[in-house]
Protein backbone atom coordinates (compact mmCIF):
# COMPACT_ATOMS: atom_id res chain seq x y z
CA UNK A 1 0.00 0.00 0.00
CA UNK A 2 1.28 3.52 -0.83
CA UNK A 3 2.26 5.95 2.02
CA UNK A 4 0.04 9.06 1.21
CA UNK A 5 3.05 11.31 2.40
CA UNK A 6 5.96 9.16 0.96
CA UNK A 7 5.63 11.90 -2.04
CA UNK A 8 6.46 15.03 0.02
CA UNK A 9 9.27 13.24 1.95
CA UNK A 10 10.75 11.77 -1.29
CA UNK A 11 10.92 15.82 -2.63
CA UNK A 12 12.02 16.93 0.79
CA UNK A 13 14.90 14.71 0.95
CA UNK A 14 16.09 15.77 -2.54
CA UNK A 15 16.49 19.37 -1.27
CA UNK A 16 19.65 20.57 -1.03
CA UNK A 17 18.77 22.59 1.69
CA UNK A 18 17.70 21.85 5.49
CA UNK A 19 14.58 20.80 5.30
CA UNK A 20 11.94 19.59 8.27
CA UNK A 21 7.86 18.69 8.51
CA UNK A 22 5.98 19.14 11.94
CA UNK A 23 2.56 17.94 13.23
CA UNK A 24 0.35 19.77 15.54
CA UNK A 25 1.73 17.97 18.76
CA UNK A 26 5.35 20.20 17.30
CA UNK A 27 6.69 16.76 16.99
CA UNK A 28 9.52 16.60 13.93
CA UNK A 29 7.65 13.78 11.25
CA UNK A 30 10.23 14.23 8.75
CA UNK A 31 13.82 15.71 8.54
CA UNK A 32 16.12 15.45 5.08
CA UNK A 33 19.71 14.31 5.88
CA UNK A 34 20.86 18.17 5.15
CA UNK A 35 18.75 18.74 8.48
CA UNK A 36 20.49 16.04 10.37
CA UNK A 37 24.15 17.14 9.26
CA UNK A 38 23.52 20.64 10.43
CA UNK A 39 21.98 19.85 14.04
CA UNK A 40 24.50 17.18 14.31
CA UNK A 41 21.61 13.92 14.83
CA UNK A 42 20.90 10.90 12.46
CA UNK A 43 17.52 11.53 10.48
CA UNK A 44 16.13 8.71 13.08
CA UNK A 45 17.18 10.81 16.26
CA UNK A 46 15.47 13.80 15.27
CA UNK A 47 12.08 11.38 13.96
CA UNK A 48 9.64 11.87 16.70
CA UNK A 49 11.76 15.13 18.38
CA UNK A 50 10.10 18.10 19.93
CA UNK A 51 10.80 21.41 17.97
CA UNK A 52 12.08 22.31 21.15
CA UNK A 53 15.23 20.06 21.04
CA UNK A 54 16.68 22.04 17.82
CA UNK A 55 14.86 25.53 18.62
CA UNK A 56 14.69 25.86 22.22
CA UNK A 57 11.77 28.44 23.58
CA UNK A 58 14.61 30.41 26.11
CA UNK A 59 16.33 31.28 23.23
CA UNK A 60 16.68 34.91 21.44
CA UNK A 61 13.70 34.74 20.11
CA UNK A 62 10.45 33.43 20.40
CA UNK A 63 9.77 30.51 18.76
CA UNK A 64 7.15 30.72 15.70
CA UNK A 65 7.37 27.04 14.11
CA UNK A 66 5.03 25.12 16.05
CA UNK A 67 1.24 24.99 14.35
CA UNK A 68 -0.96 26.52 16.13
CA UNK A 69 -4.34 25.79 16.35
CA UNK A 70 -6.80 28.76 17.45
CA UNK A 71 -9.51 27.32 16.15
CA UNK A 72 -9.81 27.95 12.88
CA UNK A 73 -10.18 25.31 10.97
CA UNK A 74 -9.14 26.26 7.50
CA UNK A 75 -6.27 28.05 7.56
CA UNK A 76 -4.52 29.10 4.48
CA UNK A 77 -1.95 26.16 3.31
CA UNK A 78 -0.08 28.55 1.38
CA UNK A 79 0.88 31.26 4.30
CA UNK A 80 5.19 31.33 4.50
CA UNK A 81 6.61 32.57 7.61
CA UNK A 82 10.67 33.81 7.35
CA UNK A 83 12.38 34.32 10.51
CA UNK A 84 15.11 34.51 12.56
CA UNK A 85 15.92 32.13 15.52
CA UNK A 86 18.57 30.42 17.86
CA UNK A 87 18.87 26.86 16.86
CA UNK A 88 21.13 24.27 18.85
CA UNK A 89 22.81 21.39 17.67
CA UNK A 90 23.57 18.18 19.48
CA UNK A 91 26.64 19.42 20.92
CA UNK A 92 24.98 22.17 22.76
CA UNK A 93 25.49 24.88 20.67
CA UNK A 94 23.46 27.63 19.66
CA UNK A 95 23.24 29.21 16.19
CA UNK A 96 21.68 31.91 14.31
CA UNK A 97 19.03 30.52 11.46
CA UNK A 98 16.99 31.96 9.02
CA UNK A 99 13.40 29.87 9.05
CA UNK A 100 11.04 29.61 6.29
CA UNK A 101 7.76 27.87 7.30
CA UNK A 102 4.74 26.85 5.02
CA UNK A 103 1.70 25.59 6.20
CA UNK A 104 0.52 22.16 4.36
CA UNK A 105 -2.71 19.97 4.67
CA UNK A 106 -1.92 16.60 4.20
CA UNK A 107 -5.53 14.72 5.11
CA UNK A 108 -7.05 15.20 8.09
CA UNK A 109 -3.92 17.46 9.66
CA UNK A 110 -1.85 20.52 8.88
CA UNK A 111 1.66 20.05 9.18
CA UNK A 112 4.74 22.83 8.85
CA UNK A 113 7.09 22.94 6.07
CA UNK A 114 10.70 24.31 7.50
CA UNK A 115 13.89 25.20 5.50
CA UNK A 116 16.16 26.02 7.67
CA UNK A 117 19.34 28.46 6.63
CA UNK A 118 22.61 28.27 8.54
CA UNK A 119 23.32 31.81 9.37
CA UNK A 120 26.49 31.69 11.72
CA UNK A 121 29.01 32.77 9.22
CA UNK A 122 27.45 36.13 9.43
CA UNK A 123 26.46 38.81 11.63
CA UNK A 124 23.33 38.89 12.99
CA UNK A 125 22.44 42.41 11.57
CA UNK A 126 24.59 41.75 8.10
CA UNK A 127 21.80 40.57 5.60
CA UNK A 128 23.03 40.93 2.38
CA UNK A 129 21.21 41.18 -0.60
CA UNK A 130 22.53 37.51 -1.41
CA UNK A 131 21.32 36.01 1.67
CA UNK A 132 17.61 37.94 1.07
CA UNK A 133 17.20 36.44 -2.26
CA UNK A 134 18.65 33.21 -0.62
CA UNK A 135 15.74 33.05 1.86
CA UNK A 136 13.72 33.99 -0.65
CA UNK A 137 14.16 30.83 -2.91
CA UNK A 138 13.75 28.67 -0.12
CA UNK A 139 10.54 29.91 0.47
CA UNK A 140 9.78 29.23 -2.51
CA UNK A 141 11.14 25.68 -2.73
CA UNK A 142 9.12 24.96 0.63
CA UNK A 143 6.00 26.23 -1.46
CA UNK A 144 7.22 23.83 -4.26
CA UNK A 145 7.35 20.90 -1.89
CA UNK A 146 3.90 21.29 -0.60
CA UNK A 147 2.41 21.53 -3.96
CA UNK A 148 4.35 18.76 -5.82
CA UNK A 149 3.57 16.49 -3.09
CA UNK A 150 -0.53 17.42 -3.22
CA UNK A 151 0.02 17.02 -7.27
CA UNK A 152 1.84 13.30 -7.12
CA UNK A 153 -0.73 12.58 -4.18
CA UNK A 154 -3.89 12.92 -6.24
CA UNK A 155 -3.14 10.62 -9.13
CA UNK A 156 -1.21 8.37 -6.75
CA UNK A 157 -4.36 7.62 -4.56
CA UNK A 158 -6.40 7.27 -7.86
CA UNK A 159 -4.35 4.09 -8.93
CA UNK A 160 -4.23 2.72 -5.22
CA UNK A 161 -7.82 2.88 -5.36
CA UNK A 162 -8.02 1.30 -9.01
CA UNK A 163 -5.47 -1.47 -8.20
CA UNK A 164 -7.58 -2.22 -4.98
CA UNK A 165 -10.48 -2.45 -7.27
CA UNK A 166 -9.57 -4.68 -9.73
CA UNK A 167 -7.92 -6.77 -7.00
CA UNK A 168 -11.22 -7.39 -5.38
CA UNK A 169 -12.68 -8.26 -8.19
CA UNK A 170 -10.34 -11.00 -9.21
CA UNK A 171 -10.81 -12.35 -6.16
CA UNK A 172 -14.53 -12.45 -6.62
CA UNK A 173 -16.11 -15.85 -7.49
CA UNK A 174 -18.12 -13.96 -10.34
CA UNK A 175 -14.70 -12.10 -11.86
CA UNK A 176 -14.90 -12.12 -15.93
CA UNK A 177 -11.21 -12.12 -17.10
CA UNK A 178 -11.84 -11.23 -20.32
CA UNK A 179 -13.34 -8.10 -19.10
CA UNK A 180 -10.62 -7.68 -16.31
CA UNK A 181 -8.05 -7.17 -19.24
CA UNK A 182 -10.54 -5.12 -21.25
CA UNK A 183 -10.84 -2.51 -18.25
CA UNK A 184 -6.73 -2.80 -17.39
CA UNK A 185 -5.74 -2.32 -21.26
Amino acid sequence: ILDARFSLRETLELMPVPMMVIDHRDRITFANAKTAELFGYTVKELAGASVETLFPVHAERVNHLTVADDGVENRIANVSTTQTLIARRSDGVDFPTGVNTTNYRDVNQILRIAAILDRSACGEGERSDAELEHLARLSSLGELAGSLAHELKQPLTAILFNAQAAQKFIESETADTAELLYVLD
